[in-house]
């Protein structure tokens, strides 16, 4: 079993983690995919709302409290991609890849601000809306007066 495990079908926003973790696979760090749907069994056993994707971390320092065995999980895809670059910074910067900038930069506050705005005024707003009622109608269902909203704004 991989120590990573990335919850979730490509088809879904799991496609931002998916590309990150390929980079990282190029610098040897492994990781598997657990292909599943939303508010499917395996999504909501990781994800108390049911959504795609989640990560499951098995490669935690437990150091500080010897009682902890269960895995780090986490999910939101920005917030999954920011977890991984800062995880593997010095796996990756042999290679010269940096997937997210250093903490406590001005690059890592214009990167947050860039993923939070992308997140919540682009995604969630207008293309999600598209996506979710249009090609992904019969998952979620149809709703053409929603679609038609999202096109024209």
């Amino acid at each position: 079993m991989r120590r990573l495990i990335l919850v979730g079908d490509g088809r879904f926003r799991t496609f931002r983690n998916l590309w990150a973790l390929e980079e990282l696979a190029a610098h040897g760090v492994q990781y598997e995919q657990k292909v599943c749907m939303p508010r499917s069994a395996e999504a909501t056993a990781v994800n108390p709302f049911g959504k795609v994707p989640s990560l499951v971390d098995h490669d935690i320092d437990n150091s500080k409290d010897a009682a902890a065995t269960s895995p780090f999980v986490m999910y939101e895809s920005a917030a999954i991609n920011t977890y991984l670059g800062d995880k593997y910074r010095s796996k990756t910067a042999l290679g010269g890849l940096e997937l997210v900038p250093s903490p406590c930069t001005n690059k890592r506050g214009l990167y947050e601000q860039l993923c939070y705005s992308i997140m919540t005024e682009i995604d969630a707003q207008g293309l999600w809306i598209h996506r979710k009622h249009e090609s992904l109608g019969k998952v979620f269902g149809s709703c053409p007066d929603a679609v038609k909203h999202a096109c024209d704004h």
